[in-house]
């Protein structure tokens, strides 16, 4: 019995490193902004997967939020005249972070009162510090697209001044990621858990549409407004349908 709670914990945390790196792979593929809004669309997988794997019963209001989960993709998705296959790559991982995700949520909700938050959690979070380890060579390598200079470089060539962005990015996305799994595994409601944490993804679309020429984005303005206000109206098809989830 110790050894299977053991392997589920440990299969939990591959699925939520597997995450991780879909999700890092979308957004260094494509725009933030249509990235973002697609991996908000886990909470309506994490309803369907509940149906399956937990046996809950889906409301007919969840068969409508998936409509308008399908709809606010479709309008987030669609670029005329940009690069639709770089698009379909990042849309095709933000998805597969989107699922996986889900199954993370799902099954911590559903194995956690068996051995109890303060004995998954450890064991969880530890598995995937493991399963990190291997990017370990290529973070030690040096990096060939960093030309060699005088100023002081870190492992595989980054500038030490970088090392608080990244040591401040890890330690935010842990805390993120621990208060997340925390009140699923102490609270027993991942959809509800994500439905509040899914309301980032219209965040995303408006920092982007407001701060995107300090972020290099220089598109033209007319053809710029069109673009970030149908993902703006995709994003907000998004956020109702995980509105109709939480009802």
């Amino acid at each position: 019995m110790i050894q299977h709670c053991f392997l589920r914990q440990w299969a939990v945390g591959f699925f939520f490193f597997l995450g991780q790196v879909f999700t890092f792979r979308a957004i260094s593929s494509g725009d933030v902004s249509v990235a973002t809004p697609l991996l908000g669309t886990k909470v309506v997988l994490v309803a369907l997967f509940s149906v399956f794997l937990i046996g809950k019963p889906l409301p007919g209001l969840w068969w409508i939020a998936s409509m308008l989960a399908s709809v606010g993709i479709a309008l987030i998705s669609y670029t005329p005249g940009g690069n639709h296959r770089r698009l379909a790559v990042t849309v095709g991982l933000s998805f597969a972070a989107a699922a996986v995700f889900a199954l993370t949520d799902v099954y911590v909700q559903k194995w956690v009162p068996s051995v109890g938050y303060s004995r998954f959690a450890p064991v969880m979070f530890g598995s995937m510090g493991v399963f990190s380890l291997v990017y370990l060579p290529s973070f030690l390598t040096a990096s060939p697209d960093i030309a060699p200079d005088t100023q002081r470089r870190f492992l595989s060539g980054y500038p030490m001044a970088s090392l608080p962005w990244l040591f401040g990015g890890a330690l935010l996305l842990a805390l993120q990621a621990l208060a997340m799994y925390t009140a699923i595994g102490l609270h027993g409601s991942a959809t509800l858990t994500n439905i509040l944490y899914g309301s980032r993804c219209l965040w995303s679309v408006l920092l982007v549409w407001i701060l995107g020429t300090v972020a290099g984005d220089f598109t033209a303005g007319e053809k710029r407004f069109g673009i970030m206000a149908r993902r703006f109206l995709g994003a907000l098809l998004l956020l109702g349908a995980m509105a109709l989830v939480l009802r």
